[in-house]
């Protein structure tokens, strides 16, 4: 994993920035494919490789899914390529908790704290408690405004319904192939595993 291109410091990007899981799942069947960053850049503008009409969108969501998928190595590309829709988004979640810090630090707190207690349901006070106690916590955080809050609230809830590990308000346990698993742990990601089945190993 290249831990060092996640943002180390917290930030709100993801208020817009969706789950995007065809565009992830396209830029992987390129690399997989043989083309380059480059390659694939051109055929985002070209080619209309994502689904987006005006050229800014397709910018923005070519610098996002990019980012997102090189996180990690090829190994985790071919990885991607072998597993079912279910599990594959369950690796764009992953993907996006290794490059947002502040989502990660969600999953790991709340979202795992709740599986280890057999909780049903993850509500959206839920994700604004969480919010506030960030606030306690970064000088950063503390100066965001309520909208801001709100929004990534909004938007921390569609991801994992995006990611099938919420449905509305019920939390869908997920089941990670043995694949995932041991990809995880050969790279040092028992944390990320953990974040999202909440075992301890």
């Amino acid at each position: 994993m290249s831990s060092k291109k996640r943002q180390d410091q917290y930030t709100a990007g993801l208020v817009s920035k969706p789950f995007w899981f065809y565009e992830y799942k396209a830029y992987v069947n390129e690399l997989l494919n043989g083309s380059s960053a480059d390659e694939i850049r051109s055929s985002a503008f070209e080619k209309h490789l994502f689904s987006a009409a005006k050229e800014y969108r397709v910018k923005e969501i070519l610098n996002c899914v990019s980012r997102r998928v090189t996180q990690f190595d090829q190994d985790w590309q071919e990885l991607f390529g072998q597993q079912s829709v279910m599990v594959q988004r369950m690796m764009v979640l992953l993907s996006i908790m290794a490059d947002d810090k502040l989502f990660f630090t969600f999953m790991y707190r709340v979202y795992r704290d709740k599986l280890i207690v057999g909780a049903e349901s993850l509500e959206s006070s839920d994700v604004l408690a969480f919010f506030r106690l960030m606030q306690n916590e970064s000088e950063e955080i503390a100066q965001w405004k309520d909208t801001t809050i709100r929004k990534l609230t909004q938007t921390y809830r569609k991801l994992l319904n995006d990611a099938g590990l919420l449905a509305g308000d019920k939390m869908v346990p997920p089941l990670p192939s043995s694949a995932l698993k041991q990809y995880l742990k050969a790279h040092d990601m028992n944390a990320y595993l953990m974040a999202i089945t909440g075992a301890d190993e």
